[in-house]
């Protein structure tokens, strides 16, 4: 009989557990994640070989913080064109946060002074490769 009872009070107790959980109100649907758009073919990247002069950060959200750098061009692909001073947004992972970045994307870690080649969609537009490349 004690068992019962017992039973009968876990189950009340764990409903109005639950019911003091829900939020109250309409539940709005959760944002979706912003997904990088495809490069169309109109818009084709741009390939170089460039050293870093300045990175500023602009922001940080969902363990991802985005820099600004500016990057002044040494040799530029065949079919690229890029000012000599250009611009480009460059997440890296922001580990002040403590919350874990998302999988599946590029991050990368920007230092002035790196000499780097970069692939990017255009003069202020995202970084698709970040490599180090050696002084010479």
């Amino acid at each position: 009989m004690r068992f019962i009872i017992f039973i009968i009070t876990l189950v009340f107790v764990s409903m109005i557990y639950a019911q003091q959980q829900r939020p109250s109100g309409p539940q709005q649907p959760a944002p979706k994640p912003q997904q990088k758009q495809p490069v169309s073919k109109q818009q084709k990247l741009q390939m170089a070989i460039a050293t870093v002069a300045d990175a500023k950060s602009i922001g940080s959200n969902e363990g991802v913080e985005m820099f600004l750098l500016t990057m002044r061009l040494e040799k530029l692909a065949a079919g690229s064109s890029l000012p000599s001073e250009f611009i480009a947004m460059c997440p890296t992972k922001d580990k002040k946060s403590g919350i874990m970045a998302p999988l599946g994307k590029d991050y990368f870690t920007p230092n002035i002074g790196d000499r780097v080649f970069v692939m990017l969609s255009g003069n202020g537009g995202d970084l698709f490769a970040y490599t180090p490349v050696n002084p010479r």
